[in-house]
């Protein structure tokens, strides 16, 4: 029989992951069942709750502002090791009122008001078996999660109500010395909109994810990385920059280098994508992402500039990253203009009372033609109240030059004033 929807022979691999471990059991004496027994009930809990009240507003073009009530939570179980498997099944859900639009094409909420991406519902966020029986080596099946480094290019977009996971093979291994080497086989992307009537919700697709990460050298870690993202666009309806892409590069970088009392760090990354398999598009864009931080009694002041390069009327894109972290909390720029993207920024943070206090500077250019594309200014404050619950508050204020509202046509993307706002507060254990 022929599966006309991989859809479903991705949820049937999911559905399996968790019972897997229990075939195992074929034949098992009494004493091994006691050992099942111990390895279900001796595992681990988590849970989480957030709540968050976020407004959006974009005063110059007539959308009404959102002012979204959400709150997320998150439990899981891990169980003990039996025979060296394991299973981790975590549920999410969000309930959000009815103050703002979510992007959903079913959506249930207010389509007239400004977007946050934090549609309301539950889902099945992790799913997948564990075995850990080879040396150093962890192997993962099923829906989980997925980090590689700091999210720029992986993550799980853990911001959000609703993480984003992956339908994957992974492993891990960390029997070189100083080296963690990850790979990953992709076959959905369960994205932050996750309830699958959006072109955002799922992404299907045939990827491998290959990252090596070595802290031998005494001036420099070294990430070395490929990620080639396959879409399979014929039975999905994609955003158009879901194109495939291979992306190929190297990061080094060191923190905490004591000198006279402070704390200096630095950052060099380079990296090159391609249009990759069914991607019509020929380009060869750039990345690269240079830094430098100092750090003393007072707090950390880094000082950078990251290019997200273009070829071809193309921008480099991040589908997978966690992008609220990169490039201005106002997310103006999830999508890369088609000129390409310069940020260069300036970012300060400080503790005072127990209180985590910053802001960050954002100025905007294309790479290609120097275009001005605005400027940002963001604020926070947080503060750990124990180390289950914390509170915290944001602001982003986006400001659009005059030359580049509107600019459909020369970026790629309407870029307009945005002013948002958090309010926020975590628990968990």
């Amino acid at each position: 029989m022929k599966l006309k929807n991989k859809t479903l022979l991705c949820k049937m691999s999911l559905a399996l992951a968790p019972v897997a471990l229990l075939m195992t059991i074929q034949a098992a004496s009494a004493d091994e069942m006691d050992s099942l027994g111990a390895a279900i009930q001796g595992g681990k809990t988590n849970f989480s709750l957030k709540a968050r009240y976020e407004t959006v507003e974009t005063p110059t073009n007539g959308t009404g502002q959102a002012k979204a009530s959400t709150l997320g939570y998150r439990f899981g179980y891990e169980t003990g090791a039996y025979h060296d498997f394991a299973v981790n099944v975590q549920a999410q859900g969000v309930w959000g009122n009815k103050q703002y639009a979510d992007g959903q094409l079913n959506s249930t909420q207010t389509p007239n008001l400004n977007t946050v991406n934090d549609p309301a519902g539950v889902n099945l966020s992790q799913a997948h078996l564990i075995y850990r029986g080879i040396a150093d080596t962890t192997i993962k099946q099923g829906r989980q999660v997925i980090r590689y480094d700091d999210d720029r290019w992986v993550g799980n977009v853990d911001w959000r109500q609703n993480w984003q996971t992956y339908d994957a093979t992974s492993v891990t291994n960390k029997s070189i010395a100083d080296t963690t080497v990850q790979a990953a086989y992709v076959t959905n992307v369960n994205r932050p909109s996750t309830d699958g009537a959006s072109a955002n919700g799922n992404a299907h697709m045939k990827s491998t994810l290959v990252n090596v990460n070595n802290k031998s050298l005494s001036f420099a870690d070294i990430v070395a990385y490929s990620y080639r993202l396959d879409y399979n666009t014929a039975n999905q309806s994609l955003p158009t920059v879901m194109g495939s892409t291979n992306t190929t590069g190297v990061k080094l970088a060191k923190n905490d280098i004591d000198v006279a009392g402070f704390k200096l760090g630095w950052t060099g990354e380079m990296a090159s994508q391609k249009n990759f398999k069914q991607n019509a598009t020929n380009y060869t864009a750039k990345y690269t992402n240079i830094g430098a931080s100092i750090g003393g009694s007072l707090g950390k002041l880094t000082v950078a500039q990251e290019t997200l390069g273009s070829d071809n009327g193309v921008g480099l894109q991040t589908p997978l990253a966690t992008l609220f972290a990169f490039n201005g909390w106002a997310d103006k720029f999830t999508v890369t203009p088609k000129n390409g993207l310069k940020d260069s920024y300036i970012r300060g943070r400080s503790t005072v009372a127990g209180i985590v206090v910053g802001a960050d500077f954002h100025q905007f250019k294309s790479d290609a033609f120097s275009l001005n594309l605005g400027r940002e200014v963001d604020l926070i404050a947080e503060k750990d109240i124990d180390k289950n619950f914390a509170v915290g508050t944001r602001v982003a204020r986006y400001k659009a030059d005059n030359a580049s509202v509107g600019t459909v046509t020369s970026t790629g993307i309407n870029l307009v004033d945005t002013n948002k706002a958090w309010v926020y507060g975590t628990y968990k254990f």
